[in-house]
């Protein structure tokens, strides 16, 4: 890919000099809205959104919620990809169907690692029910603040397992490598994510607003900031202290 050291997006993106969190949301934004980029991003999270409603219409034990999850889960990984590259993507690019090749291998690992973390959170959040259920006999206040805090367990765990994908994807790590080098990265920017994540909640607002016709581009633009904060973040703290 060709990049122009005049274009101040490209040059801060490829120098790593993505300071702040606005820096990084307004090159995403630029990214997104440039050559026609919105276009392919607003077809998937389309596509993505309708299967979704699909599996959320079907009856509970319907053999096509497990099909529709596994759909959105196989869109996902695709949708990681297509996100990654727009991040890396120089001003003369234009997002195609390229953007999307994904090595079966990958893909794979991607399906298994989404396998793993879900039993991880699942094993978590039983052993600490099982362990304030136990405690809550023994000192109720205790035991209740304990249930409480079962509820931040899955939120904790995707937490730090925010980039695992993007590693795999971008580095071919196996999936308890990606989680460990996610954590890694996540480490010492933990509060950073979260105010990251919470940045966008107007726009969410916005997508409800307009009955999930404004998610076509918020959706896209929220997973190109993260795929440029994984950039960031792996420059900062796997590549430079490499060399």
């Amino acid at each position: 890919m060709y990049y122009n050291s005049n274009n101040i997006y490209t040059y801060i993106i490829m120098e790593g000099k993505m300071n702040t969190r606005q820096e990084i949301k307004a090159i995403s934004k630029e990214q997104l809205n440039r050559n026609g980029n919105w276009k392919l991003p607003a077809l998937i999270t389309g596509i993505s959104l309708l299967v979704s409603l699909y599996g959320q219409r079907q009856s509970d034990g319907s053999i096509m919620i497990w099909v529709t999850s596994l759909i959105s889960a196989f869109i996902g990984v695709y949708t990681s990809m297509l996100y990654l590259n727009i991040a890396k993507s120089s001003e003369d690019d234009s997002a195609t169907f390229e953007y999307l090749k994904v090595e079966p291998s990958k893909l794979i690992k991607c399906i298994l690692y989404s396998i793993v973390v879900s039993l991880i959170t699942f094993g978590a959040t039983f052993g600490a029910v099982l362990v304030s259920s136990f405690i809550m006999t023994l000192v109720p206040i205790l035991g209740v603040v304990l249930a409480l805090l079962t509820l931040f367990i899955g939120g904790l765990i995707s937490i730090y397992a925010t980039f695992s994908v993007y590693l795999i994807l971008d580095k071919d790590c196996g999936v308890f490598e990606a989680l460990k080098l996610s954590i890694r990265l996540v480490k010492g920017s933990f509060f950073k994510i979260i105010v990251m994540g919470l940045s966008f909640i107007l726009w969410i607002i916005f997508s409800g607003l307009t009955f999930g016709i404004g998610a076509l581009w918020v959706t896209p633009y929220i997973g190109i900031t993260f795929a440029n904060y994984y950039l960031k973040l792996y420059k900062e703290k796997i590549e430079n202290k490499s060399i």
